[in-house]
């Protein structure tokens, strides 16, 4: 069994993209509401996060609406998570 040195938790060639069946590209998925469709432009556009894209996710958060049923929300939260 191999120990790995403390602080390295990836295995050799891990930044290789084929080597861990990792995608070069991301592929984004349909937007699910507003939040979703200006965070996607962000990302497609590779620019910094826009102020129409930080003022849908301030309404989203202040809306009260439930995070764990609001599909807009999830999928931004999912596809932030896979970047």
């Amino acid at each position: 069994m191999r120990v790995l040195r403390t602080g390295d938790i990836t295995p050799a060639g891990a930044s290789n993209a084929y080597a861990m069946g990792m995608l070069t590209i991301m592929r984004l998925p349909e937007p699910r509401g507003p939040l979703s469709e200006a965070l996607f432009c962000d990302l497609a556009t590779r620019t910094t996060l826009s102020a129409t894209t930080i003022e849908r996710a301030d309404h989203v958060t202040a809306g009260g609406a439930c995070a764990l049923t609001d599909e807009d929300l999830q999928i931004s939260l999912a596809v932030c998570y896979e970047l």
